[in-house]
């Protein structure tokens, strides 16, 4: 990138830490410069420097939801799709937070 973006918004946060990992290298502050989150609210996402921001995902109900769909079209593959929905929480941290 010819310039860098105000932020970047990972598909999760072993992503994320490690694009954090390369922007400190190449000299660029956190979140001075750009700032970063994450997304599944991994422990990790809290030790690292500056802590990250992140969206906590329920992945115990996903699975849940996922198994009971499976289940419900091996019984009944005629049955229509349908999109499911689950609560996900922001977790704001350092890594989004400019002084």
């Amino acid at each position: 990138m010819p310039v860098l973006p105000d932020a970047l918004l990972c598909a999760n946060d072993f992503i994320a830490i490690h694009l954090m990992m390369a922007l400190k290298q190449m000299g660029v502050s956190i979140p001075d410069r750009v700032m970063v989150a994450g997304f599944d609210g991994t422990p990790q996402s809290a030790v690292v420097e500056p802590s990250l921001t992140t969206v906590q995902i329920p992945g115990a109900e996903i699975g849940r939801l996922a198994a009971d769909i499976l289940l419900e079209r091996i019984e009944n593959p005629g049955r229509p799709f349908r999109s499911t929905y689950v609560r996900t929480v922001p977790i704001w941290r350092a890594s989004t937070m400019r002084k």
